[in-house]
């Protein structure tokens, strides 16, 4: 068989002098090539390429093949660097060439580096080909001439090569007492399974002689080792080892079957242990990284909090606890001598610990980036976590140290410590910079409370002296006007020069700028942001508003807005105002990224960084460590001069293995790609938000060079197009007490007719709120049969959400006698979908409308109980739904619960509508208009957490309606007397 004809072991010094120094051939038996034949021509290219291969690898190791006649590997020392290693390659091949000229097999040894080529495909198998042997003669009377200690060294480094080494590559040192008295050198080719690098290097220590010679080597096209008196390779070992320094050591009995079997238990109990409280964590980080995902939705439910904060206050100790215990506690209580450890465990333990931190810089709990307390804890949380890996970092990753048997620096965890460290180096500079910004940004009168009462003296003066009809409002530029405190809140000292206001903006428009002139996008931009600023006075519970109640107020609200385009461009204006105001409350970064100028190219220069060391840690480790080839969590072993483990312990070369190592390398796959995620979604967020847009937008404003060039106005084009998310889902809730003709659903899409409908009322309103009077007496206006006030007793009740459920039922009775066809009409689509989205109100979010919150929710669930029981009874004469009602409501309602009049109301108003008013098409234009009165009447509201807490959930269509009437200075409802 080729494999067998292949493993020519040829003794250079066997039992005699070493003769020669290095290089060392092999000169193989496979055949001859001609000069300038193909083969040579496929030598050569593989000559040129081969060295540059090898050195450029991570663990100098390269093999090639040229049209199937020459087959080639090379393999460097694992302690020499890449320019050694190409060189040495080179060499060898010159070397192969000239010692052996037209051999179509040859094999070339040097100290540095292992060289074989053949005309035969050795590559597709692992067998161990071209060995050469090297042995001295010379022996000795110290330890080192005891064949058995020989073995169990190269033994231990063999296994250690095998199935911890990433590069398959170990130096160890064995030492009597203080003093080093044998070095050795194990290593496999990378491609190699851990099962068949142990098998080769196994085979290789058998292949030992009984009578001992001091220094030796065998090196084959797979594995090698080597071993020697003196230090022969660089660096300090990997793995070190002691001796009784007594003397010779002897040959190790088999532990006993009762201590090892209490070694396997404390271990497989620990294990167990540590994994489950692992599993806890993991569900610790999940709670972490949902609450901070989730964004503000849930982030004012006590539960959500409560579970963020102590899942982020046991993760660390629960990790610094299961850290410190690993291969501890069994070790000492097994009564063997062994040494137990779990790098790899505690590697994976300490990333998943960094990457936690991070990701929790950026999912800090909705609401609490604002807040100094949260970031210091996290501060704290990140040098605790950073502590951890410089310390067990500096341990090689192992938690306890033999006397008799050490682990020093493997490579590859060198790195791994490397990249930890920059990484946590990285999340506190995040921290730092974030703690930074929020300390700026409280003292900015450009953000925050300072810019609330800034903005508010300057309104009052405004309101006093502007008469424009683009008013001057503040876009941005205050944090650089000097400023003074006044009795109606901060001002400036001077003229408004270095602002950048409104009217500027919209007049740099109308004169017909190249950017700005074709696109209303930025300049309705510029207006959603300055009225943000005006409405975060009410966030900032800034008790007067100077445009409250003023005619100016409201007149320039309709020339703006309401008569200046469509109800879609009004809405999406206040959506965009109050995608702001989310981002002030939630997503601090946002806005206090632009308080200092060069934050947001640090942000960014940091998240870059975290998301390069990631991808290039992950690649490397990917590279190198593999859950196959190392698929365990602990490893124990006995230490040099203890008892040996019997064979049928052994699942690992010499040691007892544990665990799975996919138990911690797929939760810390799944958080470095949360990590990517996160770092690129706070990247791209922040270049496609508002805020960055309205910074543009101005100093495109104020610098005359941007606005004299194509180059600018086309990249501030592009910039505007880029929208990551939606100011507002343009969806509203649905509810109704009565059966629906059609299938209902829980929330739709706001129709344009309803936007249309509810600014037609806010425009004919003039200022006057009324709670449907209005449209009653106005639609009902020119009819002699009856007019409108015939329904106002419907308009009265003890409060508003009586008023609400009243006209609701009645407006689903005559839904439900309706025509087929006629839900197609705009105003029955305003009537329904406006009655529906007040009993959801009243339903599901009744602290956003004028009455009590517990009686209006009371109110809804005790109507519902009530209706069902009344539409249970059977319609037995065929009177129609509002008679059964009305009938059926008396005994009904003659309970505690049902003593409110409001569905005999809502039956005789429903009975009514469809009596005095035949005609369909005007019961519907009645019903459309009361309640876009109605939606306009109950907005006006000082609770301002309600709102803030709406906005957070998404955005509810009564706090657009809400921030629309403040701007236009209808703040609060007319009294209880008015209509």
């Amino acid at each position: 068989m080729m494999a067998a004809a292949a493993v020519i072991v040829i003794t250079a010094v066997l039992l005699a002098p070493l003769a020669a120094a290095e290089p060392w051939k092999l000169c193989g038996s496979s055949g001859m090539y001609s000069a300038n034949s193909t083969y040579q021509a496929d030598l050569d290219a593989v000559s040129a390429a081969l060295p540059l291969d090898a050195s450029s690898s991570p663990a100098l190791f390269a093999t090639a093949s040229s049209r199937g006649m020459v087959f080639a590997l090379a393999l460097c020392r694992g302690d020499v660097d890449a320019p050694g290693c190409r060189d040495c390659v080179a060499e060898a091949f010159l070397y192969a060439t000239a010692s052996c000229p037209y051999d179509k097999e040859v094999g070339v040894l040097y100290d540095a580096c292992f060289l074989y080529f053949s005309g035969q495909d050795f590559l597709r198998t692992t067998d161990n080909v071209g060995q050469i042997s090297l042995l001295h003669n010379n022996t000795s009377s110290t330890v080192v001439d005891d064949p058995v200690l020989v073995r169990q060294v190269l033994n231990a480094t063999a296994s250690e090569a095998a199935y911890s080494a990433p590069r398959r590559f170990v130096t160890a040192c064995l030492y009597s007492g203080s003093v080093p008295v044998l070095y050795a050198l194990t290593q496999c080719t990378p491609d190699l399974s851990p099962a068949d690098c142990w098998a080769c290097l196994e085979d290789l220590i058998h292949k030992l002689p009984l009578t001992l010679n001091i220094g030796g080597r065998i090196a084959g096209v797979r594995c090698s080792y080597r071993y020697e008196d003196y230090a022969f390779y660089r660096g300090e070992p990997m793995l070190n080892m002691r001796t009784r320094s007594s003397g010779k050591a002897t040959p190790t009995s088999p532990c006993s079957d009762d201590a090892v079997e209490d070694l396997v238990k404390g271990v497989t109990a620990q294990l167990w242990r540590s994994n489950a409280l692992m599993v806890f964590n993991a569900v610790l980080v999940a709670i972490m990284v949902a609450a901070g995902a989730s964004g503000p939705r849930y982030s004012h439910a006590a539960v959500t909090r409560f579970l963020f904060q102590g899942a982020s206050t046991l993760y660390l100790p629960i990790v610094s606890y299961v850290t410190s215990s690993i291969g501890t506690e069994s070790c000492s209580t097994s009564g063997l001598d062994v040494f137990c450890h779990g790098r790899s465990y505690v590697a994976f333990l300490l990333i998943w610990t960094i990457l936690v931190q991070i990701v929790g810089t950026s999912a800090i709990a909705a609401g609490d980036g604002q807040k100094l307390g949260p970031l210091i804890q996290l501060l704290y949380r990140m040098v605790w976590a950073s502590y951890l890996v410089i310390y067990y970092a500096g341990r090689g990753f192992r938690t306890i140290i033999s006397k008799s048997f050490t682990l020093g620096s493997i490579p590859y965890y060198t790195k791994v410590s490397q990249i930890l460290i920059i990484l946590c180096l990285l999340s506190l500079a995040k921290i730092m910079l974030k703690l930074y910004a929020l300390q700026k940004a409280r003292k900015n009168f450009a953000l925050g409370r300072n810019n609330s009462r800034l903005v508010a003296g300057y309104m009052e003066k405004l309101m006093q002296d502007d008469d424009q009809l683009i008013p001057r409002l503040i876009v941005i530029g205050e944090d650089k006007k000097e400023i003074e405190a006044t009795p109606q809140g901060y001002s400036f000292k001077q003229g408004n020069g270095s602002l950048v206001t409104l009217d500027m903006v919209w007049q740099k428009a109308s004169a017909g700028d190249a950017f700005l002139g074709p696109r209303a996008w930025p300049k309705d931009l510029c207006l959603s942001f300055a009225l943000f600023k005006l409405l975060r006075r009410r966030f900032q519970n800034i008790a007067h508003l100077a445009e409250s109640g003023s005619a100016k107020a409201f007149n320039f609200v309709s020339d703006v807005l309401l008569n200046n385009g469509s109800p879609d461009r009004v809405f999406s204006v206040i959506a965009d105002e109050i995608s702001f105001v989310l981002d002030d409350s939630y997503y601090p970064s946002l806005p206090t990224s632009n308080s200092v100028r060069l934050l947001p190219i640090l942000n960014i220069t940091v998240s870059l960084s975290i998301i390069s060391w990631c991808v290039a840690g992950s690649a490397y480790i990917s590279h190198h460590f593999s859950v196959f080839s190392h698929p365990n969590q602990i490893f124990c072993r006995p230490n040099s001069d203890s008892c040996s483990f019997p064979p049928e312990y052994l699942n690992d070369g010499s040691r007892i293995a544990f665990g799975n190592i996919l138990f911690n390398a797929l939760p810390t796959i799944s958080l470095v790609v949360a990590v990517v995620v996160a770092e690129a979604w706070e990247i791209v967020s922040y270049l496609c938000s508002n805020w960055v847009k309205i910074k543009m937008i101005c100093n495109y404003v104020t610098h005359a060079s941007w606005q004299g060039s194509p180059l600018v106005q086309g990249w501030l084009a592009l910039v505007m197009k880029l929208r990551l998310r939606r100011s507002w889902s343009g969806r509203m809730g649905q509810r109704s007490l009565l059966p629906a003709p059609r299938r209902q659903q829980r929330h739709v899409k706001v129709p344009a007719q309803v936007k249309a409908a509810i600014v037609s009322a806010l425009r004919d309103s003039n200022g006057t709120l009324s709670k449907g009077t209005m449209a009653l007496h106005r639609i009902m206006t020119g009819r002699v049969d009856v007019d409108g006030s015939c329904f106002l007793w419907a308009c009265q009740g003890k409060g508003t959400s009586d008023v609400i459920l009243t006209w609701h039922i009645a407006t689903g009775i005559v839904e439900m006698e309706a025509r087929s066809s006629a839900g197609e009409q705009n105003a029955v689509i305003v009537a329904t979908s406006l009655s529906r989205y007040c009993a959801y109100l009243v339903a599901a979010m009744p602290e956003l409308l004028p009455d009590d919150e517990a009686w209006s929710r009371k109110l809804y669930k005790t109507l519902g109980t009530d209706i069902r029981r009344a539409l249970a009874v059977k319609d037995t004469d065929g009177s129609g739904l509002a008679a059964r009602l009305e009938r059926s409501s008396y005994p009904v309602l003659d309970t505690e619960l049902g003593k409110q009049e409001v569905i005999k109301s809502g039956a005789r108003l429903g009975k009514q509508l469809l009596e005095l008013i035949p005609e369909e098409a005007a019961r519907w234009d009645l019903l459309a208009g009361f309640w876009s009165e109605m939606i306009l009447y109950v907005a006006p509201s000082d609770n301002v957490k309600a709102h803030k807490k709406a906005i957070a959930r998404d955005t509810e269509l009564l706090t657009l309606v809400w921030a629309l009437l403040t701007h236009a200075g209808m703040v609060a409802r007319p009294g209880a007397d008015a209509l």
